[in-house]
């Protein structure tokens, strides 16, 4: 339901548009990241939130409400998943594994971008603090 949603902002994840960043990837990385962006740049692109985990949950015993928009803007629905998976350690039934994992590499290698390559932001690095480099 909740990629169902109307937001109020056009905001749109673009996996290419830190190229400097990229570049500064090993050549294996980077090939890897460019070639899974390019196998699914046609995704329909659903408004994720992109943070989910405990601490932007809140329920009122009845019902569950997320907050925290911080992220949230328009991206394939799978990096979404991949980023419950990787963070939280959890996988929704009835995915596409091959795909789950390919989604995966693209947001470990676009937080780690976030986290080490791009300037400083200690705010980011703190979310981002499992990654190892």
């Amino acid at each position: 339901e909740f990629h169902k949603i109307k937001p109020q902002t056009d905001e749109k994840l673009n996996f290419m548009k830190y190229k400097k960043y990229i570049n500064k990837l090993d050549d294996i990385t980077k090939a890897k990241y460019e070639e899974i962006v390019n196998k699914y740049k046609n995704d329909k692109l659903v408004y994720c939130h992109n943070d989910i985990n405990k601490n932007n949950v809140i329920s009122d015993g009845e019902n569950l409400s997320l907050i925290d928009f911080e992220w949230s803007c328009y991206a394939p629905e799978y990096f979404e998943y991949a980023q419950l998976k990787v963070t939280e350690n959890i996988t929704l039934n009835n995915l596409d594994s091959n795909k789950l994992e390919d989604y995966e590499f693209l947001y470990k290698t676009y937080a780690y971008l976030w986290t080490f390559e791009m300037p400083f932001n200690y705010k980011i690095y703190k979310l981002r603090k499992h990654l190892k480099k």
